[in-house]
């Protein structure tokens, strides 16, 4: 029985070498692809081809050198592509007026553009990216108010109040104007869902609400306040 256990043990580890030997030519033959694929500059299908090499034997040292400067490349190359885009949507929502999710954008930009390594590709691209924040930014920015007011006044013309509230409510600050503007068009939203709903004998409370939230935007002092607070008042008599 003994020599049935040491026979056992020793073929266990004759099969565990051959094992190993094996996942070890292969995890060196997938590191060399890689750093074929480094040495090309495709720097993503390196980095997926070393981990590969790590799965099948996680103590080849120089797939893990490797992966470690692949790692802060791609992350780099990442960080870049996020960035740029993220500055591409924040001048898009700029010239929409949307000034405050614009400039959240462009501080995300920048902390991504920091992170880009010197080792990454991108890297002159991101400091030019920089510049480019730096320069045109504020400029951006300080147009932003106007534009929605612009966008809100058109919207407000053509009947769609909701999104003229909308573009107005945006804005750190308003004019008497265009605070009479932002309750009268609350008000016409609201009475936009009262008049489709005043005469139904059922209506769902869901509906009743969104009338409510629409007249509780209207300003006091504002010409429409006292009719919309008695609509609140009969819309709320009417819930379920």
């Amino acid at each position: 029985m003994k020599k049935f256990l040491i026979g056992f043990i020793f073929i266990s580890v004759f099969f565990a070498a051959l094992l190993y030997n094996y996942m070890s030519d292969e995890s060196h033959k997938l590191y060399n692809e890689a750093v074929k694929l480094y040495d090309e500059q495709k720097y993503f299908e390196a980095h997926e081809k070393v981990k590969e090499a790590m799965d099948k034997n996680m103590l080849n040292r120089k797939a893990i050198l490797l992966k470690s400067k692949l790692y802060e490349i791609v992350t780099g190359e990442e960080n870049y592509q996020e960035a740029s885009r993220l500055y591409e949507e924040a001048v898009n929502l700029a010239m929409k007026g949307n000034g405050e999710q614009a400039r959240v954008n462009i501080v995300r930009s920048l902390e991504l553009l920091d992170k880009v390594p010197s080792t990454a590709p991108s890297k002159e691209k991101a400091d030019k990216l920089i510049e480019r924040i730096a320069r045109d930014a504020e400029p951006l920015l300080s147009k932003a108010p106007d534009v929605a007011y612009r966008r809100a006044k058109s919207f407000y013309e053509q009947g769609n109040y909701r999104r003229a509230y909308e573009n107005l409510v945006r804005l750190p600050a308003l004019s008497p104007e265009g605070r009479a503007m932002k309750s009268s068009a609350a008000y016409k939203a609201g009475l936009d869902v009262y008049t489709s709903i005043k005469d139904l004998p059922d209506i769902s409370n869901a509906e009743i609400y969104d009338a409510i939230y629409w007249f509780e935007q209207v300003e006091s002092g504002q010409p429409d306040y006292m009719d919309a607070t008695e609509k609140i008042n009969e819309l709320r008599a009417r819930l379920n």
